[in-house]
């Protein structure tokens, strides 16, 4: 992934927000951010979420509101970058600049809910249940619409968003986006590294070689700008591999998940999983395939 600031024209004489529907071999995988505020509809696909320094497993049905100049990228499972026809990334992309009623629209009462919403997309919002079943609706409608029409449907769906309690946070509070190209450059290099390397073994100097850095001075700058140590994150990023497999059709053992998720030994791998999913690996598989039911 490298470092970008994507500069988008959301706003032109015929309309005052963007949406483009896409169905394509692998959604783009780019780590960036921009000034405009985003909703991104994943209807198809599936692969891993980076929204600030929030890390997440995503698999189709994914809905997610992201803040202006918060750095994000959804990346796609190995798989879809091979030469398989038959799978697809369906996404649908709307971004609108913060202001895009102008500032005296935005200021009515009326507009509280969706300012507030506006807000607090600054940590990145995920979006589920019957909310996200409506926002679908309204998003593949808002594809074939002009005009006012257009513009209401917009308007619709911030507010479903805006009084919806089906949503949890993804970046943490406060999370320093860290706007410096030299530092963005560094994390890129870094994130690259560790997910094409994560299921082998990876050391804090390894890692701090990649980073131009020396051990001490990595630590300290990967803490300070993702909020957790680097390890933390070197063993979310194997857990959200373990979860996958747990689920795969294929049945994977528990200890062979385990050391293809990148762990040593079994009994720091249970220890780990529990520490981030609150279950132990059985209890996940066994919670997920009762939902199907």
């Amino acid at each position: 992934m490298q470092a970008l600031f994507l500069k988008k024209n959301t706003k032109s004489h015929e309309h005052s927000f963007y949406i483009r529907e896409a169905i394509v071999p692998h959604m783009y995988n780019l780590w960036h951010y921009h000034q405009e505020i985003e909703i991104n509809l994943v209807l198809q696909g599936s692969g891993t979420r980076f929204v600030g320094n929030h890390i997440e497993n995503f698999e189709h049905q994914d809905l997610v509101l992201i803040g202006a100049n918060l750095p994000h990228v959804w990346i796609n499972d190995p798989k879809y970058f091979t030469q398989n026809d038959s799978l697809r990334a369906h996404v649908i992309n709307l971004q609108f600049q913060e202001d895009f009623t102008g500032t005296e629209l935005m200021n009515l009462p009326e507009f509280r809910d969706i300012k507030e919403l506006l807000s607090k997309s600054v940590r990145g919002i995920k979006f589920f249940g019957e909310t996200f079943n409506k926002a679908a609706v309204i998003m593949q409608e808002i594809i074939h619409l002009n005009g006012f029409e257009r513009l209401l449907h917009f308007l619709s769906l911030l507010n479903l968003l805006a009084v919806s309690t089906e949503y949890y946070y993804l970046s943490s509070d406060g999370f320093n986006s860290q706007k410096n190209p030299f530092n963005k450059e560094k994390i890129n290099r870094i994130y690259d590294f560790v997910l094409r390397n994560y299921t082998e073994d990876i050391t804090v100097n390894q890692v701090a070689t990649v980073a131009c850095m020396n051990p001490a001075a990595f630590c300290r700058f990967f803490k300070q700008t993702t909020h957790k140590t680097f390890v933390t994150f070197l063993n979310e990023i194997r857990i959200g591999h373990a979860c996958k497999l747990l689920l795969d059709p294929q049945n994977h053992t528990i200890s062979s998940i385990c050391y293809d998720a990148g762990f040593k030994n079994l009994s720091n791998f249970n220890r780990q999983f529990k520490f981030f999913t609150g279950k132990t690996p059985n209890e996940y598989k066994k919670e997920y395939m009762e939902k199907l039911k």
